[in-house]
Parts: structure tokens; C-alpha cells; sequence
């Protein structure tokens, strides 16, 4: 797995923080209705609930539109003990038949859940994804990624982060920033800058988008190859 180094992940560190992806303890439903914990961990992709260390928070949930409220924990009816497989399952459940919650700032629905991760191993999985992220940018853009300006890599593996891969950014983004093409003659400042201008994403909030548009922008200041 591909290491990032100190400095390039306290700027991706940023990701954590409000006008970023959301850091929430609990499963929530996201923008494009998929099953999230954490920053931005993807259940729905990863498939991994299971083997996260959730605690129980909360006994019962608050009914959504209709009064359905889930299976309560009504067994073993401890604070702060491992949530078991059953209760995971339960959580997940529920906020997958109700997207509906998806509407709704995630920071205001831990009373749809019982469940919720620790603080540490929320920390832990963000490590893992942005160096599953790092990995699929290097593999994308191959052995100049590591000559790229430090803001232009975090840039990449945000959009990794986020989306998974770099197929919908195929037309002009990465083509701009691997030089092909109609830009095989640009110098690397301006491609830098069309990228910055086609780096928008519709399931982040707008100030992340400004945000990767102006670390990418740092590059045009950058003499690379």
C-alpha cells in the first residue's frame, strides 16, 4: 500500500474539517445515497462494516416520516460495549431503506443510529482510504505523479478519495494534466490551470470544489516536467 508522506497528508488532513467531507461517527446516507461512516468511508463500496469496531451509543433510533424505527438493542443494554455483528447489520439496515436521511446534513442524524465508531478508528480507516486514493492516482498517472507540486497530488487523491477512480475526468482533466493530446504542447503551468477549471465534482460541497481547484492552481506557480 502506498505510503503518503507527513507532509502531503497534513494537507489532505483538511478533508476532515466541516467545508470538507464530513467526519461523522455514525452510518449516514450521502449525497449520491450510499452508506458512509467516518470521513467519507464508503460501505456500500467496501463492504467492510462488519469488521469495524462500532460501539453501542444509543439503545433506540428516532422514528423517520411513518414511525419506522428500526430493531432496538434491547439485550445487553450497555453504553459503550462492541456493537455485535446483528447490531451493525441492524444500523446499516436501516439507514440503507430510508435514503430519504440523505436530504438532511449528516451531522444531525446520529438519532437515526445506535452505533457509532471511536475516534481512533475513524483515524485509522481515513489513513487506509487516502492510501488506497494515493495508490489509484499513482496508478493513473503513472511515475511523473511523484514530480507533481504537493498541492496538485492532494488535489488527485481527493478526487480519488471521493470518487473512486478518474473515468468521469477523462475528457479534458486528465488528458490536461498528463500532457495528450491536443495538450501534449502545453507547458505544464497552463495544463495545471485546466485542470483546476475541470476538476468539479457534483457530490462535494462547493467550497471543496474551490478548494481542489485552488490547490491545482498551485501548480502553475510549480516548473515541472
Amino acid at each position: 500500500m502506498s505510503i503518503i508522506s507527513p507532509k502531503l497528508f497534513q494537507l489532505l488532513e483538511t478533508l476532515k474539517k466541516p467545508t470538507s467531507e464530513n467526519n461523522i461517527p455514525y452510518m449516514y446516507v450521502d449525497t449520491v445515497g450510499k452508506v458512509t461512516v467516518g470521513v467519507g468511508h464508503n460501505l456500500d463500496a467496501h463492504k467492510d462494516m462488519l469488521t469495524l469496531p462500532f460501539m453501542v451509543k444509543r439503545f433506540s433510533r428516532y422514528p423517520v416520516k411513518g414511525g419506522d424505527t428500526g430493531i432496538a438493542i434491547n439485550t445487553n443494554k450497555i453504553l459503550g460495549r462492541a456493537a455485535t455483528q446483528d447490531e451493525i447489520k441492524n444500523d446499516y439496515n436501516f439507514i440503507k431503506q430510508h435514503k430519504g436521511l440523505g436530504k438532511y446534513n449528516p451531522e444531525n442524524l446520529s438519532k437515526y443510529t445506535t452505533l457509532e465508531l471511536p475516534v481512533a478508528a475513524i483515524d485509522s480507516l481515513f489513513k487506509k482510504d487516502l492510501s488506497i486514493a494515493l495508490a489509484m492516482a499513482k496508478r493513473e498517472f503513472g511515475a511523473p505523479f511523484d514530480k507533481y507540486p504537493i498541492t496538485c497530488q492532494a488535489a488527485l487523491i481527493d478526487i480519488a478519495f471521493n470518487v473512486g477512480n478518474f473515468s468521469s475526468f477523462r475528457g479534458t482533466f486528465v488528458p490536461a494534466i498528463k500532457g495528450t493530446g491536443v495538450y501534449s504542447k502545453m507547458p505544464m503551468s497552463e495544463r495545471w490551470k485546466i485542470a483546476s477549471q475541470n476538476c468539479r465534482r457534483g457530490q462535494v460541497s462547493a467550497d471543496r470544489n474551490r478548494h481542489v481547484a485552488q490547490w491545482l492552481m498551485e501548480g502553475t506557480k510549480a516548473v515541472t516536467s
